[in-house]
């Protein structure tokens, strides 16, 4: 028998194996990693946005993904119209924005996390945070048919609609506390399922209770699909991002002492370590599906831009919360609190996109844009 050629020349069986080796090592677009990853936008909702806002923040920020929140229970409630004609609404104004994601070839993550939602009930109550709800299983399975429906709605939909996230802010209220719903577990199992029975490959958005806060994932183990996206809201310390709403005080700045403990770049990367622990160990996509500080927090800016600088550093996607909408989140509005000299009168602090809070968008998102460059 004639030997081969690569056992005739050393050299090549060795250009060969540095080949392979080199092939091996190469990074690739995996099936465990979304196209396009990772992915940087806003979040917008069908109550305050519209296509032209993609276009916009396209432009504007470069974004490569879009948040659609769905809110037919609040539509249902501000317009005084029944459920049907409110999800009717809402599925109209979500096929206009992703016929617009596939026009500017951005990502489409579609939300819905208001339940429950059942025609029924033209007017119903919001009532996701009582025991009530989680121990009701007629109210559960609401939420799987409600799942259901919303899939077949995007059945038609190519790559597009890049993921779906439910209920990303799960959570049982017992007092002040905020507690782990028990049954969670198994009716994001059923969510699911109800998913994939329609779409086996688009990604699915995770948020483990309560509130799918980066401390939950202290101890959480992943599902088994493995098209999943691991997600995240970001917003401790609450009494500084949130200052202001409710009965939250005000005057709390960033960085400094809040609640005792001085707050800073490095006590945030403490905040997040068990997500960054279970992305290592898991080798999971992760996403921090909204991070902010309301508009008049003194030190807001700087608090966005540490939070971007550690997403960035560890290779997450983001969405800041939000484009549009409450003018509490809205960067269109300036860093004034109206209520402050007791006027109300929050439209006066409209500026558009020349505010404090636009600079720092740019900033973070032409920080993610270097980082990324070749």
């Amino acid at each position: 028998m004639k030997r081969s050629t690569c056992n005739k020349h050393p050299l090549m069986r060795l250009f060969l194996l540095l080949i392979f080796l080199f092939v091996c090592q190469m990074p690739t677009q995996a099936a465990d990693m979304p196209a396009g990853w990772p992915w940087h936008g806003v979040s917008l909702d069908n109550l305050s946005s519209s296509p032209a806002d993609i276009e916009k923040f396209q432009q504007e920020l470069g974004i490569n993904v879009v948040r659609l929140q769905l809110k037919p229970v609040k539509l249902a409630k501000r317009k005084k119209i029944t459920a049907d004609l409110a999800w009717s609404e809402s599925i109209a104004w979500l096929d206009l924005m992703l016929d617009e994601c596939s026009r500017l070839k951005v990502k489409g993550i579609v939300n819905l996390s208001h339940f429950p939602f059942d025609a029924k009930y033209p007017q119903i109550q919001v009532a996701q945070y009582t025991p009530e709800f989680w121990s009701d299983q007629e109210q559960l399975n609401g939420v799987v048919q409600t799942v259901t429906t919303l899939m077949k709605d995007l059945r038609k939909r190519g790559g597009e609609f890049a993921a779906i996230d439910i209920m990303s802010e799960p959570a049982v209220q017992h007092g002040k506390d905020l507690l782990i719903p028990m049954n969670w577990h198994e009716l994001m199992r059923k969510v699911i399922a109800s998913i994939r029975s329609e779409r086996p490959d688009v990604w699915i958005f995770v948020s483990p209770p309560p509130l799918g806060a980066p401390p939950a994932y202290s101890g959480f183990e992943p599902f088994s699909d493995k098209f999943i996206i691991y997600n995240a809201h970001m917003y401790i310390p609450y009494s500084f991002a949130a200052q202001g709403i409710g009965r939250k005080k005000f005057g709390i700045k960033y960085p400094g002492k809040i609640s005792g403990k001085v707050w800073n770049v490095d006590e945030l990367k403490k905040v997040v370590e068990p997500l960054r622990d279970f992305q290592i160990r898991n080798d999971v996509p992760v996403m921090i599906g909204e991070f902010s500080a309301i508009r008049w927090a003194d030190g807001g800016g700087q608090y966005v831009k540490d939070l971007a600088s550690i997403f960035d550093e560890y290779g997450w996607s983001w969405i800041y919360f939000s484009g549009t909408g409450w003018h509490g989140w809205n960067p269109d509005y300036n860093q004034h609190y109206s209520g402050q000299d007791k006027t109300g009168n929050w439209q006066k602090d409209y500026v558009g996109d020349h505010s404090e809070r636009w600079k720092t968008l740019r900033e973070i998102f032409a920080v993610k844009q270097k980082s990324v460059a070749p």
